[in-house]
């Protein structure tokens, strides 16, 4: 998830005090014992706008492309030569090793988690 504050927004909502508010109101429960989660996430609610997907380009770490998006990477205009001068290799059924992000070009934030399968 990525989240992105407006703070003269998030000030003019009385987001702050609305946390304190709920905290107040939920600590006493059993099930809310020790969890800073849910009044911030109930304020957040409230005052949250989707972004566009060009705020979040994940999967960074990946080592390898499903076989649809290898397929769109040559739909786009890579052929053999070229993926090979980005040290880009295919397997038996045409999965690409290592992962190419094609978000990246457009992205306003980029999520590398470390290496995944």
């Amino acid at each position: 998830a990525v989240l992105v504050f407006d703070l003269e927004r998030w000030d003019a909502s009385g987001a702050a005090g609305k946390i304190l508010r709920w905290h107040k109101v939920i600590a006493p429960e059993p099930a809310f014992h020790g969890s800073e989660v849910a009044p911030w996430l109930l304020v957040v609610s409230e005052v949250a706008a989707e972004l566009s997907p060009n705020w979040a380009c994940g999967g960074l770490g990946r080592r390898t492309m499903s076989l649809e998006e290898s397929q769109a990477i040559r739909r786009g205009g890579f052929d053999k030569r070229g993926l090979r001068r980005l040290g880009v290799a295919s397997d038996d059924i045409g999965r690409f090793s290592p992962h190419l992000a094609t978000c990246s070009g457009s992205a306003k934030l980029l999520h590398f988690d470390g290496p995944t399968a």
